[in-house]
């Protein structure tokens, strides 16, 4: 089970540690040869994928990426759409406070009703997640989302990738029109973030701007995920180096769904508290095998 990541003085330097060693490639190859002993071990009992999720699965083991009409998904969305719609009301009445990029549907407000966490729980979702990662799922749950327009290039908005596992598993969900003014999720392909990491000596948990990014892998090579609302983006965000677009014309809003192996090496405290808060209010709704991927149970 995967150690939370408190802002305290103990993970902070427990991270700054491990930042260094992983940047010694036995460690991260000693690291990553636990997680395939584990996927080796789970593989007979890895779920069938068949129709849409199939090809998204190809694609995600591939290039990392997949982009698709979340209605071509065939899950039921309207309850949780209904639901998604509220907080981005809530969001668009927030002031847009200079030096500002983002704001966050808080906890409180997000589990005022089951859905949209509710979504990601999903059995087909769960399938898909499992399938990918190759191990038992760690749900982490939703956030939703307002990117402000203010053209700022920092934080999220810089490429990284995620530092929590080897492999990770986000669905991005689009509740508004999103054009290359509105500032699109964006990413690089599996094998080619792999060969920019190594170019750019890249540090795990660091950032890295556009400009020196370009040095190694042309822009005209990046993937930029524009769609109309309610598109849908799969992205492995440890394996794909990616961000945020600064919004320039309007703000974006969207929801993200968040998985993790139950092997990763680490989680953020925050996707913990979300999930004991969840099963607390809401765990009446859940089955089994639902309750088994939320681990903070």
């Amino acid at each position: 089970m995967p150690y939370e990541f408190h802002d305290d003085l103990r993970t902070r330097v427990r991270q700054a540690v491990e930042r260094r060693l992983r940047r010694v490639s036995y460690v991260e190859e000693f690291l990553q040869l636990g997680h395939r002993l584990a996927r080796a071990n789970h593989v007979e009992k890895l779920p069938w994928l068949d129709g849409p999720l199939r090809t998204v699965y190809q694609q995600l083991c591939e290039t990392g990426l997949a982009q698709l009409p979340l209605d071509a998904l065939g899950l039921p969305t309207g309850e949780t759409l209904r639901a998604a719609d509220v907080h981005v009301e809530n969001l668009r009445q927030l002031p847009s406070v200079p030096g500002r990029t983002f704001a966050l549907t808080s906890d409180e407000e997000l589990l005022t009703q089951a859905e949209p966490f509710l979504f990601g729980l999903s059995r087909p979702l769960l399938d898909l997640a499992e399938r990918y990662l190759g191990l038992p799922v760690d749900y982490l749950g939703v956030n939703l989302k307002r990117e402000f327009a203010n053209g700022l290039s920092e934080g999220t908005r810089l490429w990284h990738a995620d530092p929590e596992d080897e492999r990770m598993l986000k669905l991005i969900v689009y509740l508004s029109d999103v054009d290359d003014g509105a500032g699109p999720f964006a990413a690089i392909d599996a094998r080619q973030s792999n060969e920019a990491k190594k170019r750019l000596r890249y540090a795990w948990g660091s950032t890295c701007t556009p400009e020196a990014l370009e040095k190694v892998v042309p822009a005209t090579e990046w993937r930029t995920f524009v769609g109309p609302r309610r598109t849908a983006v799969f992205c492995d965000t440890a394996r794909c180096l990616h961000r945020a677009s600064p919004p320039t014309t309007v703000d974006r809003y969207s929801m993200t769904f968040s998985y993790l192996s139950r092997e990763a090496y680490f989680c953020f405290a925050s996707g913990r508290r979300l999930q004991r808060a969840f099963v607390e209010r809401w765990g009446r709704k859940l089955d089994a095998h639902q309750r088994s991927c939320l681990i903070s149970r």
